[in-house]
């Protein structure tokens, strides 16, 4: 893992505060931050921000399990540098993947989030279609130890996996 380079991510409603930071390369939101940036979607935060944002990454999530390719459609027709963060599993338990592989298939660029387990890490990477789009795989490492594991077993396994793709 030594030869990885860490890149940090803003992860929060205020990116006019947080982008002269020295080290942050990029964004990272989900829906609860749309709700406390005061904006009433992602396309009004995301104009509102842009001159800030100044073409780095940025992930916006989708806020619901009922329509992920429609509103990821949506949230990637903003710019070429949105990342849609999609949860690898939906609200019910149910695996995402496919839409996740359907976007990836279409140029979407997906961060895949929601990541606790070995299981889920094995499924994402056991079923990522060879693609070029760029993915980025969102370890939630601080809710790992709620369930008696520890995530640096869960971290060093996904960039094991990682490392299989270029993308």
């Amino acid at each position: 893992m030594e030869q990885h380079k860490v890149k940090i991510f803003y992860d929060g409603d205020n990116v006019q505060k947080y982008h002269n930071h020295p080290t942050v390369v990029g964004f990272t939101m989900n829906s609860t931050f749309i709700k406390q940036s005061g904006f009433s979607s992602w396309k009004a935060f995301y104009d509102a921000n842009r001159e800030f944002i100044k073409g780095r990454p940025i992930s916006l999530q989708v806020t619901n399990d009922t329509d992920i390719e429609e509103q990821a459609l949506l949230l990637n027709s903003f710019d070429t540098n949105i990342y849609v963060k999609v949860p690898v599993e939906n609200s019910t338990g149910s695996s995402n993947m496919s839409v996740i592989n359907s976007l990836l298939q279409k140029g979407v660029k997906i961060n895949i989030t929601c990541v606790y387990t070995s299981r889920q890490i094995q499924h994402i990477y056991s079923t990522l279609v060879e693609t070029s789009t760029p993915c980025i795989v969102s370890i939630f490492a601080g809710g790992i130890p709620d369930a008696g594991l520890d995530p640096v077993d869960t971290v060093k396994e996904a960039v094991q996996g990682a490392s299989r793709f270029k993308n």
